[in-house]
């Protein structure tokens, strides 16, 4: 090699080494140009549109989005949606002083900006002299807040009061206070405007007995000292009601033409309280009773009434409906003498059954289905699958109670350990259904005890935020069956010899089964054996993404996927 050409090449290797660098910074420029680019697009939108993306972000992000741009920074003093959650702050803001600094500091920032319309706090662990906290509150009254939500907890655990020498505020149509000290008349004679009025926790010193006329919605829950609640010819559309265990109050509706909304949870009621002040409440839609003990027989008329919940009232042993426009209906407890319902077609059924195994169960749960079988949807909670097994003599003697209903979700809490077993009973119950689902713990969960229709989740504290994780998990199997009317009729059909109309069984072209995966092989195999030897005239059984052809009795799996 000459000397000119290894010049030339030591001088292209040395561009080459120089260029990598040089590369780089510009690839890190152009990123930056574009990261530039996508603030000023987002920049670029009209204020209340950039407010409505901001409010999707805790008020930790929504701050630190203020260093974006000048404009940016502006946009966050002008956001009139503030959430001040001191649990949702992280360990920067464990004690209550830190997370108040940050509170004060937050505010000063604000200063001569526009008014709010949400301001939600919610503080622990603090001092009652600690002025920081009324004067955030007072700062928010002065700023036109539409929404106060507030939650504090002293460092003694004892009720707050709300800051004194309130003027009136007009600007607050929602008031939301939790673990407060109230006077009622006080708090709607110094919001006036209130339509929307919601204590949790909280202490009151007299009764109720009057409402402000732009009151819509009023939620007690777990309050102390209203001992007698009177509400007389006021403009509420919500009412709900959840006792205080040391402290039930009674509870009087009289003219509440409007009420659209009312659940009692824990009230001190009785039978003749519901006859009596239901039919009054002539524009009522939706009605829960949770847990009143009071409650035996419950016999209800109304020609409006869409949603009804009967939950875990344990003295009730009778009840009789008759609501024709109804339209979703849940009932938890046990097994019942269900006489009469009167519902839409239409009707959404849910039955949650707490009661174990017991002589004569079935015949009671029979019973109560029988009431059903109208339902557009039937759900059916129970404690273990066995709760749903039905004696083989029991089948030859009775009639399917469920003949019409179409559509059948059941849930258990517990493992199933014979799936074409309860298959089975369930098509009993129901033998003309279009869809099944089957919902039940996957092995291998973790044994937890708990009751039926209560949460079975664990609320766990974490580093900087509260997670709601399932203590174990479910799982889902669909069936969808395809029908083809006979032409001609068996010599004998001694499964429902005599049924009002032919089983399933007469009838069943198909079977589409979804969520077998996870299941054990025998449970595959065994139901793939029993609507191939059941279904007289069956032809196909789809399993996922699998088809298996059915001749006489056996089947067989195609390699092509037949629809």
């Amino acid at each position: 090699m000459v000397k000119g050409e290894a010049s030339v090449i030591h001088e292209v290797s040395t561009a080459d080494a120089n260029e990598e660098p040089t590369n780089k910074k510009i690839e890190l420029e152009s990123k930056t140009d574009d990261l530039d680019e996508a603030v000023d697009m987002i920049s670029s939108l009209p204020d209340h549109i950039i407010h409505h993306i901001m409010s999707f972000l805790p008020t930790k992000d929504a701050t630190r989005s203020s260093v974006l741009s000048k404009s940016w920074r502006y946009l966050w003093g002008s956001f009139p949606i503030l959430d001040f959650d001191q649990s949702l702050f992280g360990r920067s803001c464990l004690k209550s002083e830190d997370f108040l600094t940050y509170l004060e500091n937050s505010i000063r920032r604000r200063e001569g900006f526009m008014e709010i319309e949400k301001f939600r706090l919610r503080v622990h662990d603090f001092h009652s002299d600690d002025s920081r906290v009324d004067s955030a509150i007072r700062w928010a009254l002065e700023h036109g807040v539409q929404e106060l939500d507030l939650y504090l907890l002293e460092i003694n655990y004892l009720p707050c009061s709300l800051p004194k020498d309130l003027c009136p505020t007009k600007s607050v149509v929602s008031l939301k206070l939790r673990s407060f000290h109230v006077d009622f008349q006080d708090l709607l004679l110094g919001f006036p405007s209130l339509q929307e009025l919601v204590l949790r926790q909280c202490e009151g010193s007299n009764k109720i007995q009057r409402l402000g006329v732009n009151l819509k919605t009023l939620v007690l829950d777990q309050c102390i000292g209203f001992d007698n609640i009177k509400m007389e010819q006021c403009n509420l559309q919500s009412f709900i009601y959840s006792s205080n265990p040391f402290n039930q109050s009674t509870i009087t509706l009289t003219a509440c033409i409007f009420l659209k909304v009312l659940s009692l949870k824990g009230a001190r009621i009785v039978d003749k309280w519901i006859e009596h002040h239901i039919s009054e409440l002539a524009h009522l839609e939706d009605l829960t009773l949770d847990g009143c003990l009071g409650l035996k027989t419950v016999t209800l008329s109304h020609g409006k009434l869409e949603r009804l919940s009967l939950l875990e009232c344990i003295q009730v042993v009778e009840i009789e409906i008759d609501c024709p426009q109804l339209y979703s209906f849940i009932y938890s407890g046990q097994i019942v003498n269900f006489h009469y319902l009167n519902s839409s077609s239409y009707l959404n059924a849910t039955l949650i059954l707490s009661e174990v195994q017991t002589m004569g169960r079935f015949v009671k749960l029979r019973k109560l289905l029988r009431v059903f079988d109208h339902c557009k949807l039937l759900n059916i909670v129970c404690n273990s699958y066995k709760d749903l097994i039905i004696p083989e003599t029991h089948k030859a003697r009775f009639i399917p109670p469920i003949h019409d209903v179409k559509h059948l979700e059941v849930k258990c809490h517990s493992i199933i350990d014979d799936c074409t077993q309860l298959v089975d009973n369930l098509l009993w119950f129901a033998p003309h259904l279009q869809t099944l689902s089957i919902v039940s713990r996957i092995k291998g969960g973790t044994e937890v005890d708990h009751n039926v229709g209560a949460s079975n989740y664990a609320i766990e504290l974490e580093e900087d935020q509260h997670a709601v994780k399932p203590l174990y998990s479910y799982k889902k199997l669909d069936f969808q069956f395809q029908y083809m009317r006979r032409i001609t009729n068996d010599e004998v059909s001694f499964c429902c010899l005599e049924h009002p109309k032919k089983c399933w069984q007469h009838h069943l072209k198909k079977v589409m089964i979804n969520g077998l995966d996870g299941f054990a092989d025998d449970d595959e195999k065994s139901l793939l054996k029993y609507f191939s030897k059941n279904g007289k005239i069956l032809e196909l059984i789809q399993k996922d993404s699998k088809i298996f052809r059915v001749v006489q009795g056996n089947y067989f799996e195609q390699s092509t996927i037949l629809s």
